[in-house]
């Protein structure tokens, strides 16, 4: 009798972890993602997905006083 899809996942998963090759995945064995790098306001101290241009403009608009470029220093933002 052959083995069972969890069965030849879990002897895999085993023969990575005594490799060191491990890869994290959920709970129903899917691998999971990086997480998005994040730029942090320098105003408000929130944490913001450095690659969404649109999303750090509409925040820098919560600020009036301070422009965009100082709240995200180096990020691109959309105008």
């Amino acid at each position: 009798m052959g083995l069972s899809k969890k069965d030849a996942r879990t002897r895999q998963q085993k023969a990575a972890a005594a490799n060191g090759t491990k890869v994290e995945t959920t709970a129903g064995g899917v691998v999971k993602k990086a997480e998005k790098p994040k730029i942090a306001c320098t105003v408000c101290k929130q944490e913001i997905i450095a690659s969404m241009p649109i999303s750090l403009r509409d925040h820098a608009n919560k600020h009036p006083k301070v422009a965009p470029s100082v709240c995200f220093p180096g990020a691109t933002i959309a105008a």
